[in-house]
Formats: structure tokens, C-alpha cells, sequence
């Protein structure tokens, strides 16, 4: 197996993942010989004897590459490509595609995969925004298997797993890909983030909020979340769809204790003011308030 070799004149932010592979040759068996030859490069100790393919051509061609992709993520990381224009994608704002931009608009699970061998993310960044912009691009391929990797190679700081996932999430809803939920809620021990739910019972229609429940996941009342400042049935009151805060209730009610369901009913902002009846009746949503004074009084009588 031979490597191209590193060539200024051919090698930059832009084509890095493309003429990578264009010598390599996209096959599986070459690609997977590609991906097993970096990783060997990565583990290996300071100072230990190495193969002369690794010593030599992977290794050259993986210090060659470092600051290429260092330009890339530096760029990401400034959110400069954070989601590429529909129209003519950067060329109005005077910005390069890079070789990962590519990848995405393509489709090009090949080239990326290419990134990742040769260490497109360092240990301080996250592929939050680029799944991001796979998603908004419908990047089907690339988010497949993005998504299937182990959660230690798709984000590096564990502790912030949970916060990745809620805006892919919400891109997701954005993009009407609720179909990309069952794999990203496998990041988030298959929950729906506590802001993803407020934000979907807060802007989106019944229907929408209906076919995520078919999914799973769904938690109508998170009282421990630390990054949730009110509850579903604060968020349903801003929805123009009082249908929505009758599914909410229900969904809620079927699936919550007595005890917590009366809790998630009296729950006030985290502010500690008001309750979702509270700010139905501020904001003079009358349907939304009498659903709520209802649920409130058949619960008083059933406790009876």
C-alpha cells in the first residue's frame, strides 16, 4: 500500500480528504488499510521502533496533514462554515470551501472518513457543528456513521455530551429529519434533551410533537434537569395550539405518577413565580387556561 506523498503544491485546506483518496483509490479494502495505518501512528510510544511504512510515509503524510486540518477546525470553530448558503455556497461572502465542506455537500463519506483517520478533531473541539451542517445539507452518509461511532470518538468531552445533542436535535426538527432522532438520542441515553422538548412544544405543530412521541424518548416533566428553566407546560402556553397543551397533559398523565403529575401541574418557573396556569393567564390564553383548570380539578378528584 502506498501513500501519496506530501506536496505543498497539491495539498491544502481545500482538497486535503479528496486527493487523498483520489491516490489512494476508494475501495473498502484500501480505506480500512488507510484508517488501521494512522491509528497505528497514533499509538504508538515516543522513541519505539516502528514499521518503515508507518516510520516514514503515514507518519510524514499525518505530520503534514496536522496543520491543514488545524486551519479547518480553526475556521469551524469560529463558526466561519458553521452551515453553508443554499444559494452559491460562500461565494458571496468571499470565503473557501474547505475539503470537509466538500465532503458534506457531497456526501462524501470516503473523504471524511479520510479526516477523521488523519485527525481532523483535536481533544478541545467537538463535531457538534459539523453534524450540524451534515444535517442541514441531508449529509445521509456521513451522519450514519458519524452517529454510530463510539461516543468516545464522536465527541471527546464526555461531560458535554448531553449539551452536543440538543441543537442537533433542534436542527434536526428544522430540517423535518425527525428520523435522525433514534440515532441521536443514542448519545443522550435516548432521551429527548429537556430544551429540545420546550422548544418543540413551544414552535411546532401537533403533528410534528406526535410523530416524535411515536419515536420514544419523549420526557414530559424533567424536574432535575439543570438546563431547563421551565417545564413542557410552560413552553405549550406560547404555542398558538391550545391541542397541544390537551396532548402535553395526556401524554404526561399516562405516563407520570399521581404525585408526579399533580408536581409537574403546581410547577413554577425556575425563578420560583409562575405556574403554567399563572402564564396562560397573563398572557390571556383563555383555551389554555381552562385546559389547565380542568386537569387541575379532575385531578383534585380523583385524589378524593
Amino acid at each position: 500500500m502506498s501513500f501519496p506523498s506530501p506536496d505543498a503544491d497539491q495539498l491544502n485546506i481545500h482538497n486535503i480528504g479528496q486527493e487523498i483518496l483520489r491516490a489512494l483509490g476508494d475501495t473498502p479494502a484500501r480505506l480500512a488499510q488507510f484508517e488501521q495505518a494512522m491509528a497505528e501512528v497514533d499509538g504508538q510510544s515516543q522513541g519505539a521502533p516502528a514499521l518503515f511504512l508507518l516510520s516514514s510515509t503515514a507518519n510524514l503524510l499525518k505530520n503534514y496533514a496536522k496543520p491543514i486540518l488545524v486551519d479547518i477546525v480553526a475556521e469551524r470553530h469560529l463558526g466561519v462554515k458553521d452551515v453553508i448558503p443554499d444559494s452559491h455556497p460562500l461565494a458571496n461572502h468571499g470565503e473557501s470551501i474547505t475539503s470537509i465542506d466538500l465532503a458534506l455537500i457531497q456526501d462524501d463519506l470516503s473523504v471524511f472518513r479520510i479526516l477523521m483517520a488523519l485527525g481532523l478533531c483535536p481533544d478541545d473541539w467537538h463535531l457538534g457543528r459539523l453534524l450540524t451542517s451534515a444535517i442541514h445539507h441531508s449529509a445521509n452518509s456521513i451522519l450514519q456513521y458519524a452517529l454510530s461511532l463510539p461516543t468516545s470518538k464522536l465527541f471527546f468531552k464526555a461531560d458535554s455530551l448531553a449539551l452536543e445533542v440538543g441543537p442537533l436535535c433542534d436542527k434536526a426538527l428544522e430540517q423535518g429529519r425527525v428520523d435522525l432522532f433514534p440515532l441521536l438520542l443514542k448519545h443522550n441515553n435516548d432521551k429527548v434533551p429537556s430544551t429540545t422538548m420546550n422548544r418543540l412544544c413551544e414552535h411546532f405543530p401537533l403533528s410534528t410533537i406526535m410523530v416524535v412521541a411515536q419515536v420514544g424518548g419523549c420526557i414530559w416533566f424533567d424536574p432535575l434537569s439543570p438546563w431547563v428553566r421551565e417545564t413542557t407546560l410552560h413552553a405549550a402556553v406560547s404555542n398558538p395550539d391550545p391541542e397541544v397543551m390537551s396532548y402535553i397533559l395526556q401524554q404526561a398523565k399516562n405516563s407520570l405518577s399521581q404525585e408526579w403529575f399533580q408536581a409537574l401541574l403546581n410547577s413554577r418557573r425556575v425563578d420560583g413565580r409562575d405556574t403554567a396556569f399563572d402564564l396562560a393567564v397573563i398572557a390571556n390564553k383563555r383555551d389554555h387556561a381552562a385546559i389547565l383548570k380542568h386537569h387541575q380539578m379532575l385531578l383534585l378528584s380523583e385524589m378524593r
